[in-house]
């Protein structure tokens, strides 16, 4: 039988839209790669 590669499982996130009163988003300034620096919707990993 061949070597077959490991299949790739993939990683659930979640993100979140939260809006407040005065019609703006919550944003979040990534401080590690990829990205980093930049603003991006808060979320994160599912265990």
């Amino acid at each position: 039988m061949k070597n077959l590669p490991k299949p790739i499982t993939p990683l659930l996130t979640v993100d979140a839209i939260i809006r407040i009163p005065e019609k703006k988003i919550i944003l979040i300034k990534r401080k590690n790669p990829p990205f980093q620096g930049q603003y991006a919707l808060p979320g994160g990993f599912v265990d």
